[in-house]
Parts: C-alpha cells; sequence; structure tokens
C-alpha cells in the first residue's frame, strides 16, 4: 500500500518520491499513534492529604476551537483532522 500512496501522492499532488514517501511513512505512524490513544488514561492520579482516598485530575472540553495548519501535508491532514481537534481538548 505504500508504493501504491506515495505513487498517488506523486501524481495528484506533483510531489517528490522523497517528500511523498515520508508523507506516508508519518501518516502511518499517525495511524498507530491514533490506535493507542484508547488505551491511554482518563486522567492523572495525583495526591490527596486524606489517607485512603484518591483524587483523579481529567481534562474536560469546554467548547468548540478552531485549528490553523500548514498544507504541506496533505495526505496527513485529510487522514487526521479530528484526531488533532481532541489533542486541544
Amino acid at each position: 500500500m505504500r508504493d501504491g500512496a506515495t505513487l498517488a501522492l506523486i501524481r495528484e499532488t506533483g510531489s517528490i518520491r522523497v517528500k511523498a514517501r515520508w508523507e506516508v511513512q508519518i501518516t502511518a505512524r499517525e495511524f498507530l499513534e491514533a490506535a493507542v490513544i484508547r488505551s491511554r488514561p482518563l486522567g492523572v492520579l495525583t495526591n490527596t492529604l486524606e489517607a485512603g482516598f484518591q483524587s483523579i485530575a481529567r481534562r474536560i472540553p469546554l467548547g468548540v476551537v478552531g485549528i490553523i495548519t500548514q498544507w504541506n501535508s496533505p495526505f496527513i491532514l485529510g487522514i487526521t483532522r479530528d484526531r488533532k481537534q481532541d489533542h486541544v481538548f
């Protein structure tokens, strides 16, 4: 698949082969990282002053944000758009 994606990027965007290979590799890494997100802890355990109790700190989304990003890797932007928004929250 990587060779096919590389050739498609060369054909569709006019990328040179080295840049197209880099773009496919970085997108594959994003897929692997996205697969691990669900196994991350939902929060961080913090110390408490009372014995027998635990405290957990969580990030909770407060609203909608806009993302301004570069267009030097269109392949990765099309695949990871929603994931990038998750990091903001």
